[in-house]
């Protein structure tokens, strides 16, 4: 039956039947509907918080219920430039946009002085951007009315709270990314900030002082690179080894705090190329040979720490990922308890290893971003 029930960008609609499909245009009066297409309850009956789908149950009870989700053009019934559902029930304050959904999930709400108007306000992923920055809340753009070559203070309130190493840019239209200096804006909670821009201004996307300031703004973070993985055994030029080998290294630190992934590579060429050097992705898992253990205020907790197995003999290379967060302690633990990066350590048994080989390995650490090689070792079997 008839329930126009809208994502909370009010792009999407969901209904049961397709026979609804005409009730929208006569009821809802947003038209025209663009497109629909069929699916079923599996997909997950709900809305995304970011308002990227949405989903109803047909009875509620049958999960291959199959109901119809239609794309609905966006609505600005006063063609201010605002949809009306980030306007509120009146649609037709202009100076706000009220509860914009970000890519990245989350909202933000804009505010200009109430003599001005916002138009073109929507959201967008950021890409590219300068190396070693993360881009948290995606693009934000916008215009707003100013005087001819006046000044406009706009205000920005998220839904969490912005970074404390918080940057600002403008982005334009070939990805290129300027840095907005910090004596033009200011953080005034820990969820909001105030942004002056000039109409004509070095940061007015138009570079025209017309009475509008166009502004895709992208809100960057610093992101410094993990330190390098410390090895620890092996020995460098270690010999006698068995075919079967225990690997440690101590793990990085981030100053970020993000999660970090270590690969490690193991092969008997130096340069870990090659057709015999894959290197080999373990894929299959097995849950034998790793335990993480954190210790915290002299408690002790034990994580099963899921290994890649299905490995494949003829190559001499494995690399294998290892997922890390703050205070976890794999194989074996220092002294002093969990969080710094000196007392972490990982370990890694290799075995099925060829005699009389030397061999080369090494540890890659990653947060997402960047990536941070520990120094190359060798050793050789007997």
């Amino acid at each position: 039956g008839w329930d126009p029930s809208l994502s909370s960008d009010g792009t999407r609609v969901a209904f049961e039947t397709p026979a609804d499909f005409v009730g929208i245009i006569n009821s809802d009066g947003t038209g025209p509907l663009t497109e629909f297409r069929q699916i079923n309850d599996a997909d997950d009956p709900s809305l995304s918080g970011n308002g990227a789908f949405l989903a109803f149950e047909g009875d509620g009870e049958d999960p291959t219920d199959q109901i119809y989700v239609y794309e609905v053009a966006k609505a600005d019934s006063d063609n201010d430039g605002v949809l009306d559902t980030l306007e509120g029930s009146t649609a037709n304050n202009a100076a706000s946009a009220t509860g914009l959904a970000l890519k990245t999930g989350g909202t933000v709400s804009i505010h200009v002085p109430t003599t001005q108007q916002l138009s073109g306000v929507s959201a967008d992923t950021a890409t590219g951007g300068p190396e070693g920055v993360a881009f948290p809340f995606g693009t934000i753009l916008y215009s707003t009315t100013s005087g001819v070559g006046g000044s406009i203070t706009t205000s920005f309130n998220f839904s969490s709270a912005l970074p404390a190493d918080l940057m600002l840019y403008k982005v334009d239209g070939n990805g290129t990314y300027t840095e907005i200096p910090a004596t033009q804006w200011t953080k005034t909670g820990a969820n909001s900030l105030d942004l002056t821009l000039t109409d004509g201004g070095a940061f007015d996307l138009d570079g025209i002082a017309n009475g509008v300031i166009v502004d895709p703004l992208v809100l960057g973070v610093f992101n410094a690179a993990p330190t390098a993985p410390e090895l620890i055994s092996p020995e460098n030029g270690e010999t006698g080894l068995g075919t079967t080998v225990d690997f440690q290294w101590k793990a990085s630190t981030d100053a970020n705090g993000d999660a970090l992934t270590y690969d490690f590579f193991i092969c008997d060429s130096n340069t870990f190329v090659g057709a015999d050097c894959g290197p080999t992705i373990v894929t299959a898992a097995v849950t034998k040979g790793l335990t993480a253990f954190a210790s915290y205020g002299g408690g002790l907790f034990i994580f099963g720490i899921v290994l890649m197995g299905g490995l494949k003999r003829k190559k001499p290379a494995f690399m294998i990922a290892l997922i890390l967060t703050a205070g976890l302690v794999l194989g074996a633990c220092n002294s002093g308890g969990g969080g710094g990066g000196g007392s972490v350590t990982l370990s890694h048994q290799q075995s099925a290893l060829k005699a009389g080989t030397t061999y080369h390995w090494k540890v890659v650490v990653s947060d997402g971003k960047t990536r941070t090689e520990s120094e190359v070792r060798s050793f050789t079997t007997e």
